[in-house]
This record gives C-alpha cells, sequence and structure tokens, in this order.
C-alpha cells in the first residue's frame, strides 16, 4: 500500500512539474506572438482614439506606455489606459490588466482581481490567459482543471 501512495505522489509531482515548463513555454510563446502582431500607430492619432473611448486605441496605447515606447516607461498611466479598454471587454486588455494585478506593476498587487481579469480573457480564447488560468488551478492543487485550461490555451497557441 505504501508503494502504490508513494507512486502515486511522483506520478502528481512529475506531472506538476510538466505542466510548469509546458505553461511556461506557451506563455513566452505567446507573448511573443502578440508582439509582432501590433501595427504601428502614429501616438497623437491613437491618444487621440484612446480618449474617445476606442478599446483597442485604449489598450495600444496602454501597452506603449508600459513599455516605454513613448515618453519612457509610465506604468501608472498605462495601466489606467489598458483597465479603461478591459473594462469595455477587450479580451486581450482583460488578461494585461490581470496579469498588471498579478504583479502589481502600476497598480496595488490584488491576486483575486488577477484571477477575475485572467479568467474573462480566458474564457475569451485568450490563450496566455488560459495558460495563466492552469498556472492558478494548479497552485490551488486543482490538477484536473489546471490540465484543461494547460490543453486549450496550448490548442490556442498560435
Amino acid at each position: 500500500m505504501r508503494h502504490s501512495l508513494w507512486v502515486s505522489n511522483q506520478l502528481r509531482a512529475n506531472t506538476e512539474r510538466r505542466l510548469n515548463k509546458l505553461s511556461s513555454i506557451f506563455f513566452l510563446l505567446c507573448t511573443i506572438s502578440w508582439a509582432h502582431s501590433a501595427e504601428e500607430v502614429a501616438p497623437e492619432s491613437l491618444l487621440i482614439k484612446a480618449e474617445n473611448g476606442d478599446a483597442v486605441a485604449q489598450f495600444e496605447l496602454g501597452m506603449a506606455l508600459d513599455d516605454g515606447e513613448l515618453f519612457g516607461p509610465k506604468v501608472r498611466e498605462s495601466f489606467s489606459w489598458i483597465r479603461q479598454a478591459a473594462d469595455q471587454g477587450l479580451a486581450d486588455a482583460e488578461y494585461q490588466v490581470g496579469v498588471m494585478y498579478l504583479q502589481g506593476r502600476g497598480t496595488p498587487q490584488n491576486t483575486s482581481l488577477a484571477q477575475d481579469f485572467v479568467e474573462r480573457a480566458a474564457l475569451s480564447g485568450i490563450s496566455g490567459a488560459q495558460l495563466q488560468m492552469g498556472e492558478f488551478r494548479l497552485a490551488e492543487e486543482e490538477y484536473e482543471l489546471a490540465y484543461i485550461w494547460f490543453a486549450l490555451g496550448a490548442a490556442g497557441a498560435d
């Protein structure tokens, strides 16, 4: 009986290590893919669109401010613009806001809000968010749900 318990624990530990490595790889690939797909837009027109409530422009402006592409890094202002886009239901922005809450970047760290925003994005099909949901479930030792989220994220990764 002890031997089967030991084998079960070893299998669970090996599965958890593999899922952690897999999720990290896919998260990196999704991030690289998104970065290469962003369009170049003049800062003035982007700001005008963002101020007029264009969710995509708000998201792009926030990301540009976060990366320091415009006027050096301004993470608080970045968070504000991205949050506005997320509040309009833009899935990429929901995911980014979740990551920012998780890291405490541009806003106080809040794991509960991070999970809420990441879950919204994951349910909209954002593969990076699905992988992050796998990480959240893995941390809670919900292995079956973690596996499902990792599989969904892996299937959607380009």
